[in-house]
């Protein structure tokens, strides 16, 4: 009895170790608050654009065009953190579920180096880049960190000529990004993200380990029923990932498009957005509970503050002049209401992202 009950003990342990070699670590869709906002080559006298950005607890849909006027015409996509370091091994591959017109996307990190890096010059964050292709046939894309290799272009412009590979720090990426830089001028595109994940590479001797001590497990479970709980926990969190991971069903579509409509309207409330999509005020408070973990209040206020952090870096506008366009009838609860959710005003946020 002390070896039946001691191997299975083993198999648990080296299940976990196992499961833990290739853990999947997330980054977008995120349960922490996601900067995600676009650039474009305007500072190099470009006329690039972006003519859509809509973002969604699930993925991020931009339509821009590519225009002459810069020598080096480009659109860029990032993903950020809310004040927080993106920190993965060295040896992780990084994955993308995403679908886009362009011919090939850089993808690149964006480092943060102690006493160089300075908030508001991204010019001075470490550079990283490799190149991913269009496949016509998968959505799906995984890049090993080896093939990301120093912007020698961003090299060029330090000042000082210094051994920048030994800064690389992968326990410090600020943010990451998808650029178009191709040759595809004066034509729509279109950008979507629907996941960004990292993971560790599992080495062959740990996975013929995990599918031998796996194989005893199952075994074991057939023989002794007081195990079969367990399994049933394990499928369930398994089948409740899978749901969050996937598609916005109709409900929530129908939820999603009239909010991101209307979303500048003083008067939008929950009763609204329950008769334009043809549910019940509570049901469009459990589908932004269960796709989003947010209120319904909460992601409202979400999607205007995105647009007021665009206006704020793009436009000189007053900022109780933003208040009222995003529906916000007192700028002092819009001010508020910002620095609850960004942490900072929005006069600190201008000035911040001032170039």
């Amino acid at each position: 009895m002390l070896i039946a009950f001691f191997v299975p003990a083993c198999v648990v342990i080296f299940f976990v170790i196992g499961n833990g070699l290739n853990e999947v670590q997330g980054y977008f869709p995120s349960k922490n608050y996601m900067n995600v906002f676009s650039y474009n080559d305007e500072h190099d006298k470009g006329n690039s654009g972006v003519n859509n950005l809509l973002i969604t607890g699930s993925k991020v849909i931009m339509d821009y065009s590519l225009e002459n006027g810069s020598p080096y015409p480009l659109i860029g996509l990032v993903f950020q953190q809310h004040e927080k370091y993106l920190s993965i091994p060295d040896d992780a591959i990084v994955f993308f579920n995403m679908i886009f017109d362009a011919p090939s996307l850089r993808v690149c990190f964006k480092i943060d180096i102690p006493e160089f890096s300075r908030t508001g010059d991204p010019l001075t964050y470490l550079v990283l880049e490799a190149v991913v292709v269009k496949n016509e046939n998968s959505s799906e894309y995984q890049i090993p960190l080896n093939r990301f290799n120093l912007a020698q272009w961003w090299c060029d412009l330090q000042e000082k000529k210094l051994d920048w590979q030994k800064a690389i720090d992968y326990s410090r990426i600020r943010s990451i990004e998808l650029v178009d830089s191709s040759s595809a001028l004066s034509k729509k595109q279109k950008l979507e993200v629907r996941e960004i994940f990292f993971k560790k590479p599992v080495q062959s001797y740990y996975i013929t380990l995990f599918a031998a001590i796996l194989t005893y497990y199952l075994v074991y479970f057939i023989i002794f029923k007081p195990w079969r709980p367990l399994a049933r926990q394990w499928l369930c969190r398994k089948k409740k990932a899978r749901h969050q991971n996937g598609e916005l069903d109709d409900k929530a579509l129908r939820i999603i498009q009239y909010m991101n409509q209307h979303y500048n309207e003083a008067d939008l409330a929950l009763a609204r957005v329950a008769e334009a999509a043809a549910v019940s005020p509570n049901k469009v408070s459990v589908i932004l509970k269960s796709e989003f973990q947010l209120s319904f209040k909460s992601y409202l206020n979400q999607i205007r503050l995105e647009e007021a952090r665009r206006l704020l870096r793009e436009s000189d506008r007053q900022i109780a002049d933003i208040a009222h366009l995003l529906g916000y009838n007192n700028p002092s609860h819009f001010t508020r209401t910002f620095k609850q959710y960004i942490g900072i005003s929005p006069g600190e946020y201008r000035k911040k992202h001032l170039h």
